[in-house]
C-alpha cells in the first residue's frame, strides 16, 4: 500500500447563500480519492474495510454507481471521452476519483469530482463533475477546463476552470434560469480546495467549498472512519433534507423538477410540496406573497 497516489481526504463542506434569503452550513466531511488506474489493479482493495470486487465489505465502490456504467474498468475511458467531447483532445494522463463511498450497502453522491491529469500525472487539465439530486436519483456531467487564471475570489493556489450555465436540476430553491456556476480548484496534494460560485445574471448568490486535508488510504485509516461515521452517506442524505427544511422556513421560492425531465418521484414529490407551501399560505396571510413556481 506504499506510493499509493489514491488517499483519503477530510475536513469541512460550507455552503452560504447571501439571496434572497441569507443562509449558512457547515459540516465535517471525509472522501475518498482514488487513481482509477490503482482502482483496477486491485491496489486498493483491503476487504472487509473496503472492496471494489465484493458487496460484502463494509465500504464498497460498485459497479452501477458512477458514470451510469456496467463495469468500474471503463469509467476512466468514459471520462477521457467526456473530456474530448468538451476540448476536442482525448487526455492521456491518470484520471482520479473524489466521491463517497457505498457504506453499509448505502450511497448517495451530490457531487462526484474526476480529476483528469496531463500525462506526467501533474497537473490537473480538467475536471468532470458528476452530480446528483435526491429523490430523483438522476445523475449529470459539468466538465470544466482550466484555463490557468489565477482565481480572483479564492486562495492563491486555486486556479479557475471557467463556468458553466446551469442545465441540471438538483435544489428545488434554486432556479434553472440565468444561473451561471464558477469553478475554482487547485492541484490536489496535502490540501484538496474545491470552491464554486453560483450567479443570477452576473451577481454572487451562493457559495460552496471543500476544505481537505490528505490523509494515507490505510487499513487503520479507513477502519477510524467507519467508527466515526459508520454510515455516512445515511448522514449526508439526511443533512440535505434538513437543510433544504430550514430553506422552507425561510419562505424560499419553491421550484419544482423542470418539464420533460420529470420522473415518478419527482411529481410526487412536487404535489407533496405544493400542498405544504398552499398550507403555509393558509395559515399565514404574510406568506400569501410567495407563489410557488408551477410548470
Amino acid at each position: 500500500m506504499k506510493n499509493l497516489k489514491s488517499c483519503i481526504y477530510e475536513g469541512t463542506t460550507t455552503h452560504r447563500r447571501a439571496a434572497p434569503k441569507l443562509n449558512k452550513f457547515t459540516y465535517d466531511v471525509f472522501m475518498v480519492y482514488l487513481d482509477l488506474d490503482e482502482l483496477k489493479r486491485g491496489d486498493l482493495d483491503m476487504w472487509p474495510w473496503f472492496s471494489s470486487r465484493s458487496k460484502f465489505a463494509f465500504s464498497e465502490l460498485r459497479t452501477g454507481d458512477h458514470m451510469a456504467m456496467g463495469n468500474l474498468q471503463h469509467v476512466d475511458s468514459k471520462v477521457r471521452e467526456e473530456v474530448k467531447r468538451v476540448t476536442g483532445k482525448l487526455p492521456k494522463g491518470p484520471v482520479r476519483l473524489l466521491t463517497n463511498l457505498r457504506y453499509l450497502g448505502f450511497c448517495f453522491n451530490p457531487v462526484s469530482f474526476y480529476y483528469v491529469f496531463d500525462e506526467r500525472g501533474e497537473r490537473v487539465e480538467a475536471i468532470v463533475m458528476e452530480v446528483g439530486n435526491i429523490p430523483w436519483l438522476e445523475q449529470h456531467l459539468y466538465t470544466a477546463v482550466r484555463s490557468d487564471g489565477a482565481s480572483q475570489e479564492c486562495s492563491a493556489t486555486m486556479v479557475e476552470f471557467g463556468e458553466q450555465c446551469k442545465d441540471f436540476h438538483v435544489s428545488p430553491f434554486i432556479k434553472m434560469e440565468d444561473i451561471v456556476y464558477k469553478w475554482n480548484f487547485n492541484d490536489p496534494s496535502e490540501k484538496l480546495l474545491v470552491n464554486i460560485s453560483l450567479q443570477d445574471k452576473g451577481a454572487n448568490f451562493f457559495y460552496a467549498d471543500l476544505k481537505l486535508q490528505r490523509r494515507p488510504f490505510t487499513a487503520a485509516q479507513m477502519i477510524k472512519q467507519l467508527v466515526l461515521r459508520p454510515v455516512y452517506t445515511v448522514k449526508v442524505v439526511l443533512a440535505i433534507h434538513y437543510e433544504a427544511i430550514k430553506l422552507y422556513r425561510k419562505e424560499l421560492e419553491f421550484v419544482p423538477h423542470p418539464d420533460g425531465t420529470e420522473t415518478g418521484a419527482s411529481r410526487a414529490i412536487e404535489k407533496v410540496a405544493k400542498i405544504f407551501f398552499r398550507i403555509r399560505e393558509t395559515l399565514d396571510p404574510m406568506l400569501g406573497s410567495n407563489k410557488i413556481k408551477g410548470h
